[in-house]
C-alpha cells in the first residue's frame, strides 16, 4: 500500500508550488491596472500642447544659437585681416542669413500660437456659459490654464518683435563697418541688405509698438472691471495688473525713444 503512494508526494509538493506561483501571478496580474490607473493617459489636446511647446522650444534654441554663432564670429571678423578677414565677411553673411530666418520662423510660430489659444479661450468661453456644477467649474479651470499659456506666449511674442530689432541692429551695425572702407563697388552690393534690414527693424518696432499699446489697454480694461470692491483678492489682482500697467507703459516709451538703426528718427 506505501509502496503506491510514496510516488505521488513529490508531484502533490509541485502542484501545491505551481498552484502558488499561478495565484501570485494572477494576483500580481490582477493589481497592475491599479497602478495604470494612479497615472492616466494625457488627453489628444494635452499631447498636443506639449508636442507644440517642444518645437517652439527647438525654434527658440536655434535662434538663440544662430545668434551666438554670428555675434561670436563678428567679434573674431574684427581681429582679422586680407584674405581671412573676406572669407570671415562672407561666413558672417551666410550667418546673418541663417539668424534672419530663424528670428522670422520663431516669431511667426509665437504668433500663430497665440493666436490659436485665443481661438480655443473663445470656444470654451461659450461652453462655460452653458455649463453647470461641476462641469463649469471644470471648465474654468480648463480656462485659467489656458489664459496662463496666452498670457506667457504673448509676452515672447513681445520678446521675439524686440529680439529681432536687436538682431538686425546688429548686422546693419557689422555692415556699416564693412562699408566704412570699402570700395564704391562694394558699397553698392551692401546698400541693398542694408535697407532690408532697417525695413526689418522697422517692421518689428511698428509691431512690437502695436504689440505694447494693445497690452495696456488690455490692462487698463481688467484695472476697471475690478471696480471700487475692496477685498484682499481684489486688492492684491489690482496691485498686479497696476505693476503690469507701469512696466508696460515705461517699455512703450522706450521704444518710442529709440532710434532706428541708421541714427534717424
Amino acid at each position: 500500500m506505501s509502496t503506491e503512494i510514496t510516488p505521488l508526494r513529490p508531484f502533490l509538493r509541485f502542484a501545491k508550488s505551481f498552484v502558488a506561483l499561478a495565484l501570485s501571478l494572477a494576483a500580481f496580474g490582477s493589481s497592475a491596472p491599479v497602478f495604470a490607473q494612479q497615472a492616466p493617459e494625457k488627453t489628444f489636446a494635452e499631447r498636443a500642447r506639449e508636442y507644440r511647446d517642444k518645437i517652439i522650444a527647438s525654434m527658440e534654441s536655434t535662434a538663440k544659437a544662430a545668434g551666438d554663432e554670428y555675434s561670436k564670429l563678428r567679434s573674431e571678423t574684427t581681429k582679422a585681416t586680407g584674405p581671412a578677414r573676406e572669407k570671415m565677411a562672407q561666413e558672417m553673411e551666410a550667418l546673418g542669413k541663417k539668424w534672419a530666418a530663424a528670428r522670422e520662423k520663431l516669431t511667426a510660430s509665437l504668433d500663430t500660437h497665440m493666436h490659436s489659444v485665443g481661438e480655443e479661450i473663445k470656444a470654451l468661453e461659450a461652453k462655460a456659459a452653458k455649463a453647470k456644477g461641476s462641469a463649469h467649474e471644470q471648465t474654468a479651470a480648463e480656462l485659467e490654464k489656458l489664459r496662463a499659456e496666452w498670457n506667457a506666449t504673448r509676452e515672447k511674442v513681445g520678446a521675439a518683435f524686440s529680439s529681432n530689432m536687436t538682431g538686425a541692429r546688429e548686422e546693419f551695425a557689422h555692415l556699416k563697418e564693412q562699408s566704412a572702407n570699402a570700395s564704391a563697388e562694394a558699397k553698392a552690393k551692401l546698400a541693398p541688405k542694408m535697407e532690408k534690414l532697417k525695413a526689418e527693424w522697422s517692421k518689428n518696432r511698428e509691431k512690437l509698438s502695436a504689440h505694447l499699446e494693445a497690452d495696456l489697454k488690455q490692462t487698463k480694461d481688467h484695472l476697471e472691471k475690478l471696480g471700487t470692491e475692496s477685498s484682499n483678492t481684489v486688492k492684491l489682482a489690482k496691485d498686479k495688473l497696476i505693476k503690469k500697467y507701469h512696466d508696460l507703459k515705461a517699455q512703450a516709451d522706450e521704444l518710442a525713444k529709440e532710434k532706428s538703426i541708421d541714427g534717424s528718427h
